[in-house]
């Protein structure tokens, strides 16, 4: 009896497991998370061939579209998520970024047509929940980076930064810095980003943004400092390298 028991709890918890594993969609969104596009492109290929997908096979392939930069499949990926389930923050959110995408690609004017359906992407992702980081970092840099007649500038910018940084006070003092960077005042960017430094002491990134930002402040040696210390966690860093190079050179 007792082994007949233990048989049917085996089979039991393999049935469980096989269950979970059925969903295909876990297994995509690893794929995603370790940027392997083909394993992820070919999981979802039957997913979206069938009359009605889920609506998480459009949201899936209009990542992996994106990050081939097929920007225009990506968008239509991404509209038809959306459409099929509207009151998903991360369709939302995800919508705002690949318009913004797309809009780096294009002509000024025809930013124009897409600066309004981001916006009101981004806008809608936080309106349904409003934890959703991605949103107010969407937020934050469409204001950042907007032209003033589409909505652009600093104040607002910052506001949804500390909002973000709220959430997540890593990433919202990046994003003031980068504000700040953006608006040409590089005491305060500077200052943020030794602030994230002390948090990320291993992010080269920062160490190449505090390089970049004592050069605008005309202090070489703490530049060359930063830059050095940046090769060291990232050895491969093509643009660090590259600035060293230009720094030593003058």
């Amino acid at each position: 009896m007792m082994t007949k028991f233990i048989l049917l709890l085996v089979f039991s918890c393999s049935a469980a497991l096989l269950r979970a594993d059925q969903d295909p969609f876990v297994a995509i969104r690893t794929a995603l998370d370790q940027n392997q596009l083909e394993a992820a492109e070919t999981a979802l290929a039957p997913l979206v061939a069938i009359e009605k997908p889920d609506s998480r096979a459009w949201f899936f392939l209009s990542q992996v579209r994106a990050r081939q930069k097929r920007t225009n499949e990506a968008r239509q990926l991404a509209e038809n998520a959306v459409v099929a389930e509207p009151e998903r923050a991360e369709y939302q959110s995800n919508l705002g970024r690949i318009l913004g995408q797309r809009a780096g690609e294009v002509t000024f004017m025809q930013r124009a047509f897409l600066a309004h359906p981001m916006l009101a992407a981004f806008k809608k992702s936080v309106a349904l929940d409003p934890e959703h980081i991605p949103g107010y970092v969407g937020l934050s840099q469409y204001y950042t980076y907007a032209p003033a007649i589409a909505g652009g500038g600093r104040e607002t910018a910052e506001r949804y930064a500390h909002e973000l940084e709220k959430r997540d006070a890593g990433l919202g003092t990046t994003e003031l810095a980068d504000i700040a960077e953006h608006f040409d005042d590089p005491a305060q960017a500077y200052a943020l980003y030794t602030k994230a430094a002390a948090a990320q002491p291993n992010a080269a990134w920062i160490q190449e943004a505090l390089g970049r930002l004592s050069e605008k402040l005309h202090r070489s040696s703490d530049a060359k400092a930063h830059y050095e210390k940046a090769t060291t966690l990232e050895p491969t860093r093509t643009s660090v390298r590259e600035a060293l190079t230009r720094l030593t050179s003058k």
